[in-house]
């Protein structure tokens, strides 16, 4: 059940924010608490029980959310363990049945609102995530879809329904995301190719020639659709990259962006030591325009640096880097390809920038990404290769 509460759970609300993911995590592995011995990741988590108790000093530490940071805090603790034991018993046709269903529950949401009239992302209050954390749990789907014990066709069927996801949703994210997977789509591994009959390789050859057939009849059907989501992407880029052609709908990221320049030069102190664990939501009011409840959600560098100041930000980036290395060092000791190198290098940078777009350091999934070089270690990689040769 750990694969489903990490992806299903990940985005499903049925309570006031969605925590099954961190729940299942503390629930079944508290007993097992062990500290972690890599010392960036140490690092880490001293300077969030720094945050912690200066969010507590600052009287910030009684809302809700400040308690769900503190269950994400202990399940990081917990993480390595957790998701080595399930990857140890992961199994390729649950995931893809997994994946199907994200995939059915947010195209799903989406035609049951169309169809009842009801307000653009309805479900965003009370029963799924909103559309920037779908987009990064669409990624991680996708790109684990593209390792090589899936099939190309398999690749094309999830990658389908990641940009039609994309265009429902209207997400300029998922697009973005997904165009730098596009290389990976058909490389790959082929010795498997030589060891099906003929009957298998005619059956494959259709079941492509169906799905490339249904892909361009949603391209030519929804082609306007699909182009001003495109269109979107391409101004969002440029919004966030220069000070032209910008547009109302990503403003709130520029001055997102801005707030943080702002904080550096009116409070260095607090800029590079943070003000304590969900801050953000009080102090960047100054900077930012507040929600309905009067506490402010921005993305998630701003987010970071308010919280635990720009130290906390570079904590993050070592984490990142270091997993980044340890599977460079996988690579030169032949434990993975250079394929799935690749991938994994361009996840995890990914996942670090998607920071600047929103705030995913209370998802334990994107956790487990930028910690993913502790989590894999070598006896776990000589598992999968044996198990998925």
């Amino acid at each position: 059940m750990g694969l489903f509460f990490q992806t299903i759970g990940s985005s499903l609300k049925l309570l006031p924010a969605a925590v099954w993911d961190e729940l299942h995590i503390f629930l079944t592995s508290f007993h097992k608490i062990k500290w972690p011995t890599n010392i960036a990741l140490q690092l880490l988590l001293f300077w969030q029980i720094y945050m912690i108790f200066i969010s507590l000093a600052n009287g910030y530490g009684q809302s809700i959310t400040f308690l769900r940071y503190g269950l994400v805090f202990v399940g990081l603790v917990l993480l390595k363990n957790y998701y080595r034991s399930l990857l140890i018993a992961f199994s390729k046709n649950f995931f893809f049945m997994i994946g199907l269903m994200y995939f059915g529950i947010s195209i799903g949401l989406y035609i049951f609102g169309i169809a009842l009239g009801l307000p653009v992302a309805w479900w965003q209050e009370t029963l799924w995530v909103g559309t920037a954390y779908s987009a990064f749990v669409i990624y991680i789907i996708i790109a684990i879809i593209l390792m090589n014990s899936f099939s190309i066709n398999q690749r094309l069927i999830f990658l389908g329904l990641g940009f039609v996801s994309g265009v429902l949703m209207d997400s300029r994210l998922v697009f973005v995301l997904l165009f730098t997977l596009l290389p990976f789509i058909f490389s790959g591994d082929k010795k498997s190719n030589l060891k099906k009959s003929l009957f298998s390789s005619i059956r494959s050859f259709l079941i492509f020639v169906f799905i490339i057939s249904s892909l361009s009849s949603v391209l030519i059907n929804y082609n306007k659709e699909i182009n001003s989501v495109f269109k979107s992407t391409q101004a969002t880029i440029l919004d966030l990259t220069s000070e032209t052609n910008s547009t109302d709908r990503d403003a709130d990221r520029r001055d997102n962006i801005r707030a943080v320049a702002s904080l550096m030069n009116d409070d260095p102190f607090t800029f590079i030591f943070g003000s304590g664990l969900t801050s953000h939501q009080y102090e960047l009011s100054e900077y930012l325009d507040n929600s309905a409840d009067n506490k402010v959600r921005p993305s998630g560098v701003p987010a970071v640096v308010f919280d635990g100041g720009i130290i906390y930000l570079l904590l993050i980036f070592i984490c990142a880097c270091n997993s980044i290395l340890q599977f460079i060092s996988y690579y030169l000791n032949n434990l993975i390809s250079f394929r799935t190198l690749s991938i994994l290098a361009l996840v995890i940078t990914n996942s670090f920038i998607v920071l600047f777009i929103t705030n995913t350091t209370d998802l334990m999934l994107w956790w487990a990404v930028i910690l993913s070089g502790q989590i894999l270690n070598k006896e776990l990689i000589h598992e999968f290769n044996n198990r998925f040769a």
